[in-house]
């Protein structure tokens, strides 16, 4: 007997097997490999960072746009400030005409390059923290079979600033930066990546290595010794709080933000470069701890040359990378761990620093730039040495060059 199936059954039976393929072969693949990401340095599909997403506190809690923030920042930071000089204390400039200038130099010099490969680029000679000579080792194993070693490609990049702003030399002479210097002593105030910084300042005025027992138990390093004596030391607080004495809680402090007491041993200090890490605060209390701080900064010390570095984003699987990229608002969007508020907090700081007559650096359009030369493994924000933070040592010099001796 011949059955013949009809066309509405058909069509019902061609649904049934679509549905049930969708459930059994498209929703369980869906549910263990997650749309990946395409940052422009991955090599392979990794899966997306849903339970690190950041586009929460900072700006749900804030219905104000960036631009009130900014304005709000500068009014507020006048507000509880004295009335700030024409110049910037601890420099040579002196009028409103010359911080103009200056802040544009400066600005041009960080914010308008980009990084070129050169194959004959020298690095700066390394001595401080093991850890950060991790790529170079790496990279030896590597190439152990090879006798003629290729260099790292992370060590052959350098930031160059466009022609019509160059800097105002291109090469660190440690005479003429300790001329500047002239005797004052150099805190720097922040978080891990500070750290960093104070072993690249180590390895850009000193000739060799100096003892260091760890972020926490850092003591002051001469980094000068003519014309006069003159000291480096760090302190970790991550957020820059005025905190006075160390919170043992009970002998179990927190390690997720350390506050180490710094404005005590501010007063030895004429120069100060800070940064504040952006954690899970909202905007408002941002700007008024930050606030708060230069406040308490220029009360012990009116005259004292005050600089911030902005916060640079880390990169995922940075491992991959193998040259510098752009990041497109979309990708930044995709950053875990807050790094995708960081553009906004850096100018939110920029805003209350330059109210307070300090110095804005902007190291994040540069290194957020650059995936390659990280430590690795599970640090993608810290990078190895040497690497690109060298031609961030050549910026900090020609930074000092361009604020000149105080008189």
């Amino acid at each position: 007997m011949e059955y013949r199936i009809s066309k509405r059954r058909l069509t019902l039976l061609i649904l049934i097997i679509i549905i049930l393929t969708w459930f059994l072969v498209l929703l369980p693949a869906t549910n263990i490999v997650p749309s990946p990401l395409s940052f422009p340095w991955y090599q392979q599909p990794h899966p997306s960072f849903t339970t690190n997403s950041t586009s929460f506190v900072w700006t749900n809690d804030n219905n104000r746009s960036l631009e009130d923030m900014l304005a709000y920042a500068k009014q507020y930071t006048q507000h509880i400030l004295p009335q700030q000089e024409d110049g910037i204390p601890g420099s040579a400039l002196t009028t409103k005409e010359q911080v103009i200038s200056f802040r544009n130099l400066v600005q041009c010099w960080t914010q308008q390059g980009n990084w070129q490969y050169h194959s004959t680029s020298s690095v700066l000679p390394h001595f401080q923290d093991p850890l950060y000579g991790r790529c170079d080792r790496q990279w030896q194993r590597q190439h152990k079979d090879n006798p003629f070693l290729p260099p790292r490609p992370a060590t052959q990049y350098q930031w160059r600033p466009p022609a019509h702003c160059p800097l105002v030399s291109d090469t660190i002479h440690t005479t003429d930066w300790c001329d500047i210097l002239h005797g004052r002593h150099m805190l720097l105030v922040g978080d891990l990546v500070q750290y960093q910084l104070h072993d690249l300042l180590l390895d850009a005025l000193r000739e060799g290595p100096t003892v260091c027992y760890g972020e926490l138990n850092c003591k002051d390093h001469t980094i000068c010794s003519r014309p006069r004596k003159a000291r480096l030391r760090y302190i970790r607080n991550d957020i820059l709080s005025k905190r006075k004495k160390v919170n043992v809680a009970n002998g179990q402090p927190k390690v997720d933000v350390v506050e180490w007491p710094f404005l005590g041993p501010l007063s030895a200090f004429k120069i100060v470069l800070l940064n504040r890490s952006p954690v899970m605060e909202d905007d408002m209390t941002f700007v008024q701890q930050l606030a708060a701080t230069m406040v308490a900064i220029r009360k012990i010390q009116p005259s004292a040359l005050i600089l911030y570095r902005s916060s640079f984003i880390g990169h995922p699987f940075c491992d991959e990378a193998q040259q510098p990229y752009q990041l497109g608002t979309t990708h930044r969007q995709q950053l875990p761990f807050g790094w995708s508020e960081y553009q906004r907090r850096n100018l939110l700081a920029q805003a209350v620093v330059e109210q307070a007559g300090g110095v804005y650096l902007d190291m994040a359009y540069s290194l957020d730039q650059q995936p390659d030369g990280h430590i690795g493994g599970s640090d993608c924000l810290r990078y190895c040495m040497p690497g690109p933070l060298d031609s961030w040592a050549l910026l900090f010099y020609n930074v000092f060059l361009a604020l000149g001796v105080p008189y």
